[in-house]
């Protein structure tokens, strides 16, 4: 009789901690439900403070990413899609995720896109966002990938630089004069010199001398109005 009093018990008790577990992933799907459905309702300053908080709650990943890989490829809006990609910023290590973002950055929904790419160039370290770059710069169906794809180049600095002339060619003449105009626009002069003095040598002559141009401005000294 003790031996069977044990195995109901046993037997009970297992009943009990199997019940727990699936009580507690069927409340750990429906917050993660809950927390996807919810992204196209907050704004992007929201999701890049979401984002933050999940990077550091390493617990919940292995939930939550393949739901968030989920909806950036199968969302019910283009909006929730779109939130979807921004919050995966804070999962840029998985490799899933990076192949999804690749993915959505090949695709002909330029908003989805060209967030894709943006998303994939904050990747650690710079040489791997260079060459996710390279990927996406390739492989692009919208011109905003490309947009993205050559700022993000020139954030990256010398590595960016080394990248893009290696696949200079699948930049059009117009892009070139694109990237002059871009490149004047910025901040860093001496990031601007290094990318106008490697346009200034490229094959299109336009290209020179927009970027030769470019050159000359830059070093022309800054002149303060009379106020007098």
């Amino acid at each position: 009789m003790l031996a069977s009093t044990v195995l109901t018990i046993t037997i009970l008790g297992s009943a009990v901690y199997l019940g727990v577990r699936f009580y507690e992933k069927k409340r750990r799907e429906r917050e993660i439900q809950n927390f996807v459905q919810a992204l196209p309702n907050r704004s992007p300053a929201e999701l890049a403070d979401q984002a933050r908080e999940l990077k550091q709650r390493k617990g919940v990943q292995q939930y939550l990413l393949p739901e968030i890989r989920r909806t950036m490829l199968a969302g019910q809006t283009e909006q929730q899609r779109w939130s979807a990609v921004r919050i995966s910023e804070a999962f840029l290590e998985s490799n899933g995720i990076r192949k999804t973002l690749g993915r959505i950055a090949r695709s002909p929904q330029e908003r989805l896109a060209a967030e894709a790419t943006r998303v994939l160039s904050q990747a650690k370290p710079p040489e791997a966002a260079a060459e996710l770059m390279t990927a996406c710069l390739k492989d692009a169906v919208c011109p905003a990938v490309v947009d993205e794809a050559c700022a993000a180049f020139y954030r990256l600095g010398d590595v960016g630089l080394n990248s893009v002339q290696q696949c200079a060619d699948e930049l059009s003449t117009g892009r070139k004069l694109w990237l002059v105009r871009y490149v004047s626009e910025q901040g860093d002069s001496d990031r601007q010199r290094q990318w106008l003095g490697w346009l200034a040598k490229a094959a299109d002559e336009t290209v020179q001398q927009a970027a030769q141009a470019a050159i000359l401005k830059l070093d022309q000294p800054t002149t303060v109005a009379d106020n007098s």
